[in-house]
């Protein structure tokens, strides 16, 4: 029968409990779903499966209330017992959850546990932020911006210290947020490194040039770190270190190519460093000497200068240029100019000796040639200038002779003088010093003769070749010319008529002997003049310094006089 029955019916009595029991199983039904909705937005709950065993069963105990009331007046008492049953199931397993997860959830920290770690988190955060930003290289934390398709199309900057925002050249507001591809300078690249490193997880260390608008070039020391979907970059300005390096490097370079012998050494005179010039000059390899004593090199004679030199240097003196000489590996002494500096580290202190030698010995030979020379011309301007008077003396003494024979003489001599006065001009002004031009010399000697001997109309050719010759061949060869070419105008040509005078002067290069050749268009030679046993002074000149020459004077007349001189090319003629 109803339950009713068991309340008489009583309209009030019924009412009391349709109410309780309805009120009851609406708010069991509303705990439900509260904590349905709960445990669904909120996945990151612990005990999921309690809250869920928990809803069941309060929403069971809700339809038994229920059923409390619809039993008043239909008796389904069996219904109403199968969902006691599930009731009373669902509360044991519930029961059960509960006494399981007693002990973690006793585990749990307290609310003010949780407040106090999450305090302690902002302090943490305040001071990694503090570090950042007082941090001098740049850091920034980008997250990953994925496309449709799941793949790094860019990167948002998360979080970024004041050095990158300075570097950036933006605030802070204007960055949080930004895109990278959307920056102002080129990202291309750092877009593809950040993307690698996102995607293979393994972080990366590398040096980089960045190029900013209309500005020179930076380099960047960078470090980029996987996040979880994303990527932290620390970045360090090394463009001066680079600039260093790059100096030093190209300072290295200049010191291992220059010809000058660069040399580092301690302060005691041990040798560091070598370059490849100090091998060139001194002839050690880097191998052989460094940690050996700078003495190695200097001359035993030269010990004390170089002990002097190094404590001048200790002292902090700087020595420019000293000319001194040192000695190679092959016992060479050279000639060599040393500039010697003291190296200093940034305190000040001496921490080594730089010595720079160049070797001289070729500039001190030509200089000392160039001395020699200039001494060797000044000989020759001095001895044409005595030889000139010699031959103003001479004609002096002719001018007061009465035999014509000894006038004769004496202006022989006094053009054999000027001959050689003459050659002594040349050897001053050659550029070649110690050698004549014969050909400049024959073009002067012979305009001389016949002034002397008063034929100015006679035509000269002189075919030399730019044959220079030492002094000691060519005083005798300019003798034998005088003779030769006086011999020829005193002798060859009558004063009647003929053809035009002409004397032709030859020299050349035979094989190894020079040929000189005297011809005119003269009378020629006598009938029967033999050079070997003619007995005039001038013919005999030419015999003795053709002698003196090592050559060969021969004669020919075929209707003109011809003399035909051979003598060797490294003939050195000495006086006799």
């Amino acid at each position: 029968m109803p339950h009713g029955h068991c309340y008489l019916w009583q309209s009030d009595l019924i009412a009391l409990h349709v109410l309780s029991d309805g009120a009851i199983a609406a708010s069991y039904t509303t705990i439900a779903l509260t904590l349905a909705v709960l445990v669904r937005r909120r996945r990151d709950l612990p005990f999921t499966m309690v809250f869920w065993a928990f809803a069941i069963f309060i929403v069971s105990c809700g339809m038994t209330h229920l059923l409390e009331i619809w039993t008043l007046w239909t008796p389904l008492y069996w219904l109403s017992g199968w969902v006691k049953a599930v009731t009373a199931t669902a509360s044991l397993a519930t029961a059960a959850m509960l006494i399981a997860f007693v002990p973690q959830a006793l585990a749990l920290p307290s609310p003010a546990r949780l407040r106090s770690a999450l305090e302690d988190l902002r302090k943490v955060e305040d001071r990694l932020r503090a570090a950042a930003d007082g941090m001098m290289e740049g850091f920034v934390i980008l997250t990953c911006v994925r496309g449709t398709s799941g793949a790094i199309v860019d990167f948002r900057i998360a979080e970024a210290n004041p050095a990158m925002l300075t570097r950036l050249r933006m605030t802070r507001a204007e960055a949080i947020g930004k895109r990278l591809l959307d920056l102002p300078y080129p990202a291309e690249s750092g877009f593809a490194r950040y993307a690698q490193v996102a995607e293979s997880r393994e972080r990366v260390d590398e040096e980089i040039s960045i190029q900013l608008p209309s500005e020179p070039a930076m380099w960047l020391h960078r470090q980029v770190v996987p996040l979880e979907d994303g990527v932290a970059v620390t970045s360090r300005d090394i463009t001066e270190r680079r600039r260093a390096e790059d100096n030093q490097a190209r300072l290295a370079s200049i010191v291992e190519s220059t010809h000058d012998a660069i040399i580092g050494k301690s302060a005691a005179g041990i040798i560091e460093t070598w370059n490849v010039g100090a091998e060139r000059l001194y002839g050690y390899a880097a191998d052989e000497v460094v940690g050996k004593s700078i003495s190695i090199v200097v001359p035993a004679d030269r010990a004390d200068e170089d002990r002097e030199l190094l404590d001048a240097v200790r002292e902090g003196n700087r020595l420019d240029v000293l000319d001194t000489i040192r000695v190679g590996k092959d016992g060479v002494r050279r000639e060599v100019s040393l500039t010697t500096s003291p190296i200093r580290n940034p305190l000040g202190e001496l921490v080594g000796i730089s010595t720079i030698t160049r070797d001289i010995s070729q500039q001190k030979r030509a200089a000392r040639l160039a001395h020699a020379d200039l001494l060797l011309k000044e000989v020759h301007h001095r001895v044409k200038n005595n030889l000139q008077v010699i031959s103003s003396l001479l004609k002096l003494h002719a001018e007061q002779m009465v035999d014509p024979a000894a006038q004769v003489a004496f202006r022989d001599g006094q053009e054999r003088v000027r001959a050689i006065a003459l050659l002594h001009e040349h050897l001053h002004q050659s550029k070649s010093p110690g050698d004549v031009d014969i050909g400049d010399y024959t073009r002067s000697l012979i305009p001389q003769v016949l002034r002397a001997n008063g034929r100015p109309a006679v035509n000269v050719e002189v075919e030399a070749n730019g044959i220079a010759l030492p002094a000691d061949t060519a005083v005798p060869l300019g003798l034998i010319l005088n003779e030769l070419v006086s011999n020829a105008i005193k002798h060859a040509f009558s004063d009647g008529p003929g053809p035009a005078p002409q004397i032709r002067v030859i020299l050349r290069a035979v094989e190894s002997d020079y040929l000189l050749i005297v011809r005119d268009n003269g009378r020629g030679f006598p009938a029967g003049f033999d050079l070997a046993s003619s007995n005039r002074l001038g013919m005999h000149i030419v015999k003795m310094l053709t002698r003196q020459l090592g050559g060969t004077c021969n004669l020919a007349s075929t209707g003109s006089a011809e003399v035909v001189l051979r003598f060797p090319q490294d003939a050195e003629g000495e006086p006799s």
